[in-house]
């Protein structure tokens, strides 16, 4: 029995466009969705069919307009640039989201890691924001933070040595 018709098709149309009503999604995360969703909707369809019906959705969508990935990526690279992410983490994330590398290159390469930095400082009260004396327990703790964000350890120094004036520049 053949699950792709008509009616199926206009099914993974409109479950693609409530997910892209829900969320912003890359176009290979909207494939995985609609084969999952098919796969459940309809007991004992061939992965080839959900395939099929999950292309028809994601083609839809990318005619009418509702998923562009290069969109995606600079969305969620200036997203990772306000959280504090460095250039590689934000690249790692993008990758792990199903960007072309092209996308992930074009949309990361505009980035600086200190204005990452500074943004992760700030938000943490690190450097020039900290609220209480330094001591050396203290600044091994906010390197290490900026390690487990992507970044180098001479950009970690640079800004917890800045003053809040110089950052502000940033």
């Amino acid at each position: 029995m053949t699950f792709v018709n008509e009616k199926s098709i206009l099914w993974a149309k409109r479950s693609a466009v409530h997910t892209l009503s829900q969320r912003a999604v890359s176009t290979e995360a909207l494939r995985k969705k609609i084969m999952e969703r098919a796969c459940r909707r309809y007991e004992g369809i061939e992965p080839e069919e959900a395939a099929e019906l999950a292309e028809a959705a994601v083609s839809f969508c990318i005619g009418q307009g509702f998923l562009n990935d290069a969109l995606f990526a600079e969305y969620r690279v200036s997203e990772g640039v306000r959280k504090g992410h460095s250039k590689r983490k934000i690249a790692m994330t993008l990758k792990d989201k199903g960007i072309e590398r092209e996308d992930a290159r074009q949309a990361v390469s505009e980035v600086e890691d200190i204005e990452s930095a500074v943004n992760l400082a700030r938000k943490k009260g690190y450097g020039p924001w900290r609220r209480v004396e330094s001591d050396q327990k203290r600044l091994v703790k906010e390197v290490s933070a900026f390690a487990r964000n992507g970044f180098s350890s001479e950009i970690a120094w640079k800004v917890i040595r800045m003053t809040v004036e110089d950052a502000e520049d940033r």
